[in-house]
This record gives structure tokens, sequence and C-alpha cells, in this order.
């Protein structure tokens, strides 16, 4: 099925992980205290501080369901795959750029929106270049998948529910690239080779 563009709205991050991205740019949470001593080893000029930071637009994190993987029907929509996680991921912005990922979590050791990682350098510059190629000015509400076997990807429903492109940690890719969506079957069919593989090599240890 093919969805119109105004179909698919995008999640508004809760008010609590917006107040958790605040303190921690503010200087105000646990995780605060840490950065000025790790800028560098994280890709940050030296002197960089949590002041030279912007906060760039909060975005749901999904993942494909366990069940999904283990029997993945390449032709089935992606969005009965998904499901959705307890993590917001926020782009850190330096100079306008985005440079680095803030994960904003709860979980059941910690049932309450906090600071789950920092990292990611690679992930942040290649979905601001998804969101540059899939605007939300134009209407598109493009979707990062986490994937606990492998790569990462990202999905626009916008674009109808067959497509799954990868995310590869690169930074040189040309902006343009992002414009080309993959088939969902082609990328499902590797992704199922691939999780197999794996799981084959898991049993062999046991």
């Amino acid at each position: 099925m093919i969805l119109a563009v105004s179909a698919v709205v995008a999640e508004q991050a809760p008010v609590e992980v917006q107040r958790v991205i605040d303190n921690y740019l503010s200087g105000n949470d646990p995780f605060s205290a840490s950065f000025n001593g790790d800028a560098v080893s994280m890709g940050f000029e030296a002197g960089t501080k949590l002041s030279d930071l912007k906060a760039g637009a909060p975005f749901l994190l999904h993942a494909f369901k366990i069940d999904s993987l283990q029997n993945i029907d390449e032709n089935a929509p992606i969005g009965s795959l998904l499901k959705p996680l307890k993590e917001w991921a926020v782009p850190l912005l330096k100079n306008g750029k985005a440079r680095i990922l803030l994960v904003v979590s709860k979980n059941s050791m910690k049932p309450y929106w906090h600071v789950g990682r920092l990292g990611c350098t690679g992930f942040a510059t290649e979905w601001e270049k998804v969101c540059k190629a899939w605007p939300e000015s134009a209407g598109y509400h493009p979707i990062f998948i986490g994937n606990l076997i492998g790569p990462e990807f990202f999905h626009v429903p916008e674009m109808g529910d067959y497509n799954l492109s990868y995310l590869t940690h690169a930074t040189n890719h040309p902006d343009s690239l992002y414009k080309y969506l993959k088939s969902s079957k082609t990328v499902l069919k590797e992704l199922k080779s691939q999780w197999q593989l794996n799981f084959n090599k898991i049993n062999d240890k046991i």
C-alpha cells in the first residue's frame, strides 16, 4: 500500500525526554560532567564544551521484532516487522552540523527517562543526510531501525511500505546517495541469510 505523504504523522518526543536533553546540555545531568573530558575521544575538537552544542530534532528508534527476524518474510510490509523502542535519539549539533547522537532511554532497571548513551558519530552524520534527502518540511518522516545482528537501516513510510535502505556509519557518502531507496524484498533476503549465518555460528558454540 502506497501512503500519501500526509498520511504519516511524526511522533513527538515526550516532555520528559525533552527535559532530559535540556538537562544534559545545560550541565545538570549526572552524565554531563563526563563530556568535557571525553570530547576529543568522541571526535570533537579540543576545547569543545557542552555549551557549544545544540539539540536537533529527537526521533524514536525502532527495531525488528525478534520473531520477525527468525521468520523473515521478504514480501512483508516493513511496518509489520517493526516495533518502537523505549529510546529516543537526538543529534547534537556544533555550528549547525550533527556530530553525535544522544540516546534517551527507559527500561526495567531504570523505568524513567534518562541518558542511555552518547555516541554513534557516523550515524549522526548519516541521519542528517537522510533527513535532508527526506525532509519533514516536504511531509516525510524517515524511521531509524536498529538491528541486533548487524547493520542499521532507514525506512521512508511515505514512499510505501516496501523500502529498506542501509545505514553504514560512513561520514563521506554524498548527500544524494540517500535519495535512492532499496527494495525491502532484496534487503530482507540479505538480512535473512545473515541472521541464519549468525544463528548457525551461535549454535556451533553451544
